[in-house]
Parts: C-alpha cells; structure tokens; sequence
C-alpha cells in the first residue's frame, strides 16, 4: 500500500491553511532547522486574523501577541543550520493526517481548516494522555465545556 503523501494532503487544507503552512517551511529553511515543527506553522496561523484559531482564541480573550511571543521564543530554541532543505515533523504530518479525517468523515467537509487541524490534535492529545500514565510535562488541550 501506497503512502499518502504531503502534497496531496496540504493540498487538502483551506488557502489559509495552506499559505501559512509554506509560510512555516519557508521559515524554517531560512533559519536551517532540520523540521517544520507545529510552531512554525502556528506562528503564521495567529497572524492572520481570518483563522479559526485566531477567532477561537480572541473568543476565549487569549492573549495573541503573548502567545505568538511564545510561539516565536520556542522556534528561536531550535537548532539552526542543520540543513538546507527541512522535513515536515511527524507531529505536522500527523495533524494532516488527522485534520483530513475529521474534516470528511467528522464535519463533512471538503478541505481542512485551521480549526479543523487543532481539533484533531487536541483529541489525539486527550486520547493519548488517557492511554498512558499522566506527566507533569505532558502537552492536552483542554476544553472549558
């Protein structure tokens, strides 16, 4: 069996979604890091206003410019020059993944959105912590519902 692979899949994400996923790899070769990371990506979704992100976190009255202080302080901890052309991280590829099957099977959708992606990583962080012994140091989105 075949590999889907991760033309196919970004091309799968909404404009937005897209642009600020190459705006992420163009970053991270720039900087030489080895991955495209979920900061690199993330960093670009909070700035632009039209995302589900963006709107989810002005709802719950997050912080922005915090959280891309942040974002932008942990891509700043990676290694530089270790490459000239990064790889996508397997957390990135995973999100994809994921995103395509909440966005078709859950909400009956055509393309992945922002919103879309996160959701389907905070549940696969939820489901994953439920699976093992809870870390101190262990990443979950939580839901205030």
């Amino acid at each position: 069996m075949a590999d889907i692979n991760l033309e196919a899949v970004a091309g799968k994400l909404n404009r937005v979604g897209y642009e600020a996923l190459f705006k992420g790899l163009r970053q991270a070769k720039g900087a030489g890091n080895r991955n495209v990371e979920l900061a690199h990506w993330l960093v670009h979704v909070l700035q632009d206003e039209r995302t589900d992100i963006v709107l989810t976190a002005d709802n719950f009255r997050l912080d922005r410019n915090k959280l891309l202080m942040d974002i932008n302080a942990a891509i700043s901890g990676f290694r530089k020059n270790e490459t000239e052309m990064p790889s996508v991280s397997n957390t990135v590829m995973d999100m994809l993944d994921r995103g395509w099957h909440y966005a078709t099977l859950f909400f009956g959708e055509t393309q992945i959105r922002t919103g879309t992606f996160w959701s389907a990583r905070c549940n696969r962080a939820n489901s994953t912590a439920h699976s093992r012994t809870s870390h101190p140091n262990s990443t979950r989105c939580r839901s205030t519902s």
